[in-house]
């Protein structure tokens, strides 16, 4: 069995990695692992479409998961199911509208990983045979339709020679109708001939099947050559009547010995079709010279067109049947239930029909279509109809929406139903409801939410974990740091230079790691804190932040810029000071040597968001490292700066609890520079 193909767009690489493990035990292939939308993206144009996405919520670059997760399935058709770490209400209903696949919350167990896969990947093959079965099933109406317009458009064209085609109506023996054909055309028009030639099957002949004026004996034997440049394969040949008025004459192709044994004048012949190729000739001639009006060759191409239908009719009924038959077999195969009704009574009712609402085809046909309908509805389903018969239009037609349909049993449960309509001839229309139980479904997703719900009060349990683990682990660090003094004090007279190196690693070592169990901290205590959200001016904060550091501006001869303008803003003003702080003091740190030394601060706006930047004229950040530095413990190789390291951490963490997003654009000229972007929603 070939594996299914999972891309896993994740920020988190040890979240991503841990997936990419429990997919692999699980028998899936991930394709991919990336860390943004955009990246994202540009695989799936460049490698082409995996099975199915695993789409992180939050993600880095200018786009979040529900915004990728859209232009996913827009484009691609692929099924997403989220990855998030957070049960906000919001988050989901904004979720919902990329209609996604199914919900995991981190950290992601293995169990729910295979549940939910294979219920996504489950519902996304469902979802694609039913619009493979919606359409089937419109092609097989739209084929259908073009079958009986055909055969009404004949059935007209029969109206313009009635007599004729009352005849054809008649069921009259083929070779009398068609000696009444060529009797009724020779008559109407004053000629003394007229004949059906049909085309043998090896295309080099034709026979006069019918004729009259001609020699006894000839119709039923004669034989007349197709050749190319012959008059009856020139006929062949032309889209349009071939009149002739001379036949001695005529120089696009020799006359036929048949016209000229019997002292042929002038005529005309048109081609009968058959269903994919000419079947025959229809010709009637004169031995007068005669010029034939646009009227007389009317009337021979819809006799001509009266033979075509009387030899493809039978044809055409045959298809019909079979389309009818390949109609009912699509239907009754269907795992949907497909239900039908003209003017509210039920006239199609399908297997799965019975199977989901209880009631056999004889119990229901027939029936009221409200009786599938919860009382609560059917008030709202009646108005819908008739909002429908007064204007054409309705608001659900060709959606799929979820509702609410009842059993035989009387017990009400929860559907997927995609509604279309058709009108009739007689001004009635007819409704099709393509119908899907989703109790099963509604209960796994109560499930994930509960689930999500459980992981969530763990997650709270597990900072109570952090804030504990690390009180326990600074008493024993400053037990060490005092022994180590006491110890270096009373017996450094007696310390030799390794002794003197050894005590000052030991030092060094209990910072470091005093330093990094203040920076878990530090983290942790970001998501935890109450924020107080008002309306706040960013210019304010802004220069604040940029008074608080005059004395390291300064000193570094850094010159900054606040452009006019910055909006008013929706936010907890010290966290956000917070994130300007970080920010601004990240490029003072890495300005560099460079004589250009400038920082500007600004934003930008579009539809839904202020996106605010933070740009500088130093080193810049390299490509492979962008990735990194929003991660814990993780900083520029290479370069001497103070501080823990956490900074941007914590900048990431505020901006989306704001429900923005931060990313790094650089470098921005000359191999330099870094702009720091992140966005807070318009309120």
């Amino acid at each position: 069995m070939t594996k299914r193909h999972i891309m896993i767009i994740e920020d988190d690489i040890v979240t991503a990695k841990s997936l990419q493990i429990s997919l692999k035990k699980l028998g899936y292939y991930v394709t991919a692992i990336v860390t943004s939308g955009e990246r994202a993206i540009k695989k799936i144009e460049e490698e082409g479409d995996p099975d199915l996405v695993l789409m992180d919520i939050s993600l880095q670059g200018k786009m979040d998961g529900i915004e990728t997760a859209s232009i996913i399935n827009n484009r691609f058709n692929i099924p997403v199911i989220y990855l998030t770490s957070h049960t906000d209400k919001s988050v989901f209903e904004k979720a919902k509208s990329t209609n996604p696949y199914g919900y995991l919350t981190k950290p992601v167990k293995k169990d729910e990983l295979q549940k939910v896969v294979e219920l996504g990947l489950y519902r996304h093959s469902s979802d694609e045979n039913r619009r493979m079965l919606v359409s089937e099933l419109q092609k097989e109406i739209v084929e259908r339709n073009l079958i009986e317009n055909e055969l009404e458009k004949r059935v007209l064209q029969q109206d313009v020679i009635a007599n004729l085609s009352h005849k054809a109506l008649m069921n009259m023996n083929p070779a009398e109708f068609m000696f009444e054909i060529v009797k009724n055309i020779a008559e109407t028009l004053g000629n003394e001939y007229c004949h059906v030639l049909q085309l043998l099957p090896d295309g080099k002949c034709m026979l006069l099947l019918a004729g009259i004026g001609w020699e006894d004996g000839l119709v039923g034997h004669a034989i007349v050559d197709t050749e190319r440049d012959s008059q009856a394969g020139y006929i062949l040949n032309s889209n349009k009547p071939v009149i002739v008025h001379d036949l001695k004459t005529e120089t696009r192709f020799s006359g036929s010995p048949l016209l000229q044994k019997h002292k042929v004048a002038s005529g005309m012949s048109v081609v009968i079709r058959g269903q994919e190729a000419p079947w025959g000739v229809l010709g009637t001639y004169s031995t007068q010279h005669k010029s034939f009006s646009k009227d007389d060759v009317n009337f021979l191409h819809s006799v001509s067109n009266l033979l075509t239908n009387s030899i493809i009719h039978k044809n055409a009924e045959d298809k019909l049947k079979d389309s009818e038959v390949k109609y009912r077999k699509l239907i009754e195969t269907a795992q949907d239930a497909i239900i039908c009704n003209e003017n509210g009574l039920i006239t199609i009712w399908n297997k799965s029909a019975e199977r989901i609402f209880g009631y056999s085809k004889s119990d229901i046909v027939g029936k009221p279509v409200t009786i599938i309908i919860p009382e609560k509805y059917r008030e709202k389903h009646l108005k819908g109809v008739k909002r429908l018969l007064k204007s054409g239009k309705t608001s659900i037609m060709d959606e799929i929406v979820e509702f609410s349909g009842i059993t035989k049993d009387g017990n009400e449960f929860p559907i997927e139903m995609s509604l279309s309509h058709q009108r009739t001839k007689d001004g009635h229309y007819i409704f099709t409801a393509i119908i899907r139980d989703i109790t099963n479904q509604k209960k796994v997703n109560e499930q994930l939410i509960e689930k999500s719900k459980e992981i969530e009060k763990i997650n709270n349990e597990l900072k109570d974990f952090v804030y504990s683990v690390s009180h326990d682990l600074k008493e024993p660090l400053f037990s060490i740091s005092g022994y180590i003094s006491r110890l270096y004090e009373t017996y450094k007279d007696i310390y030799d230079e390794k002794g003197t190196i050894f005590s000052n690693r030991i030092n060094a070592n209990i910072e470091i790691m005093s330093n990094r169990i203040q920076e878990i901290l530090e983290v942790a205590k970001i998501g935890m804190i109450t924020y107080d959200f008002k309306n706040n001016a960013s210019e304010n904060i802004v220069k604040n932040v940029v008074t608080s550091l005059t004395g390291q501006i300064e000193s570094n001869n850094i010159k900054i810029i606040i452009n006019h303008s910055l909006p008013i803003i929706w936010c907890d003003e010290k966290r956000i000071r917070d994130v300007f702080y970080n920010l601004v003091t990240n490029a003072i740190k890495f300005m560099g040597e460079d004589k250009q030394r400038l920082i500007t601060i600004g934003c930008d706006r579009d539809e839904n968001y202020y996106h605010f930047f933070i740009e500088d004229t130093g080193i810049g950040i390299q490509k492979e490292y962008q990735k990194n530095v929003f991660r814990i413990f993780s900083r520029l190789k290479k370069i001497e700066a103070e501080g823990t390291g956490v900074g941007l951490v914590i900048v990431k963490k505020i901006i989306e609890l704001h429900k923005g997003k931060i990313w790094i654009e650089s470098p921005i000229a000359r191999g330099k520079g870094t702009r720091f972007c992140f966005t807070i929603p318009i309120s």
